[in-house]
């Protein structure tokens, strides 16, 4: 859900290889805050970060296609 109080939830369609794509959670200042593999970890636990708006980028590094999402942390 977004906006959200915790939880991330990150769902990949059928015909999409999840062992090769990588997401990266970004402050609105685009810094890099964390790094991870999406097919290891599709929830996200935002917990630990302040209310906040981010950005999720999600990426294929087969492909090399790449989307950016805004998130709203409450």
């Amino acid at each position: 859900p977004n906006p959200t109080v915790r939880f991330l939830n990150i769902e990949l369609g059928e015909s999409i290889e999840a062992e090769y794509v990588q997401a990266e959670i970004i402050d609105v200042s685009g810094v890099k805050i964390e790094m991870f593999n999406v097919a290891e970890n599709p929830k996200i636990d935002l917990n630990i970060y302040p209310v906040s708006s981010y950005f999720l980028r999600i990426y294929d590094t087969k492909s090399m296609h790449m989307r950016l999402f805004k998130i709203i942390k409450l």
